[in-house]
């Protein structure tokens, strides 16, 4: 099945406490350990109410609370983003090392064997590959901070004493 066939829509969460309690809660339940990755957030900002972890494999996301206030409570809506500091450091690591596999393979095999320069059949078997890995990772990793996500949205409904919707 393909990505695009995935739903990775999140839930909302209704609840009858109003915003500023549904932050105390929230940061109470991380205290006890039970939100990974709370942190407040820029509320008014566009930063949403607070953002918990979402880990992913072997990208992790960001799951941001945004609260609008309704008549006898607050509705919760979720947003996930990915932490790009990761990606970032695998790309680099990525293009810093096929040069020196290449420079590596020049040394270790003889030249007397007489093989065709490596630049040839080097690069391609090094380069190509590349995008697929880069797309089968940011699928994994998508999948699993979706799933993991779902778990926090319940464990959120779960702390301020909210109702899931889909």
């Amino acid at each position: 099945m393909g990505d695009d066939a995935v739903d990775y829509s999140l839930p909302d969460v209704v609840t009858p406490l109003e915003r500023g309690a549904v932050l105390e809660q929230a940061r109470l339940a991380s205290r006890r350990g039970k939100l990974a990755g709370f942190r407040p957030g820029k509320d008014g900002a566009g930063g949403g109410l607070f953002s918990v972890a979402a880990f992913g494999e072997p990208f992790d996301r960001t799951l941001t609370a945004m609260c609008e206030a309704r008549e006898g409570g607050s509705k919760l809506s979720f947003e996930s983003t990915i932490n790009l500091r990761l990606p970032m450091i695998f790309a680099v690591v990525l293009v810093l090392t096929v040069e020196p596999g290449r420079d590596f393979l020049d040394k270790l095999i003889p030249g007397e064997w007489n093989w065709s320069d490596t630049r040839i059949w080097y690069y391609p078997l090094a380069i190509i590959p590349i995008p697929f890995m880069w797309r089968s990772w940011m699928r994994k990793s998508r999948r699993a901070a979706h799933e993991h996500g779902l778990e926090q949205i319940g464990k959120i409904a779960v702390a301020v004493e909210g109702d899931v919707e889909a």
